[in-house]
């Protein structure tokens, strides 16, 4: 089963980087000492899990600034997302069509994000490869 694991020095996607749509079962680990949340994003066509993942770079920026608070993409859908407590692992399951995917897994304190990480990319297909 792929996993999702968020930790004090990133996010990272263990598992296949192509598969077939459908139902895809994940399981999500929280390693910090915070509350996390684990966001499953579908990225428009014509875009990138680059531009995913340099979109969750500025927004970190932002956040480092006092005040500011995370804008989510233009460009892509979030299709689920579950919050996990520190140092908890869960199931997760979201039903996937064809297109490029991201995760995008957060740190938080207070409920607000803190720390903002994007992980994968996933690229779904159809069983026949459309």
């Amino acid at each position: 089963m792929a996993k999702v694991t968020l930790a004090d020095d990133g996010c990272t996607y263990e598992g296949p980087s192509d598969i077939d749509t459908g139902s895809l079962s994940f399981t999500l680990v929280n390693e910090t000492d915070n509350q996390a949340s684990f966001e499953l994003w579908l990225i428009d066509e014509g875009r990138s899990f680059e531009d995913l993942e340099a979109h969750i770079v500025r927004q970190q920026g932002r956040l480092d600034q006092e005040g500011a608070t995370f804008e989510p993409p233009t460009f892509a859908r979030k299709l689920s997302g579950a919050s996990l407590q520190p140092s908890d692992s869960a199931g997760f399951a979201a039903t996937v069509e064809s297109g490029v995917y991201g995760f995008v897994c957060s740190r938080l304190e207070k409920k607000d994000p803190v720390d903002i990480i994007a992980a994968g990319p996933l690229e779904v297909t159809s069983a026949d490869g459309a």
